[in-house]
């Protein structure tokens, strides 16, 4: 429960950088940095192609519709398998944020479950983790 407490308290901006130095705790980390994700169209080579690091993607569709929520250790490698598994078609855009170095893959696992819950997408399977680790 304290992590996902923590997660909300940077994404809502409830937390900042001060309580750092306030209280000693680095409420201010998040896993995925601050800023806007990238995009990339794979299909059309427009956008800034994604790196080889960990990090959280989803895809969208035109009208801009979230299809898929995931996770990956290989950001570049991830993106590459779901257009030859056809997971992305042409159309659809890459979206996705690069992990901090310091973000464990279960702290990555915790937001995708998170945006799954929230947003629903339709070729979701399972409620993220894939069989790694319950929910």
């Amino acid at each position: 429960m304290d992590l996902f407490k923590r997660i909300w308290g940077i994404f809502s901006g409830s937390r900042s950088i001060n309580d750092t130095q306030e209280t000693g705790t680095d409420y201010g980390a998040s896993p995925f940095g601050r800023g806007r994700p990238f995009v990339y169209d794979p299909f059309n080579d427009y956008g800034t192609e994604p790196p080889h690091e960990p990090g959280i993607y989803w895809s969208l569709n035109e009208d801009n519709e979230r299809l898929y929520y995931g996770e990956t250790n290989n950001l570049f490698r991830r993106m590459k398998e779901h257009v030859r598994t056809r997971k992305i078609q042409p159309g659809e855009k890459f979206v996705y944020k690069p992990a901090n170095k310091s973000s464990s893959s279960e702290t990555r696992r915790s937001v995708e479950r998170q945006k799954i819950r929230r947003h629903g997408p339709r070729r979701n399977q399972r409620g993220g983790g894939a069989g790694r680790k319950p929910l």
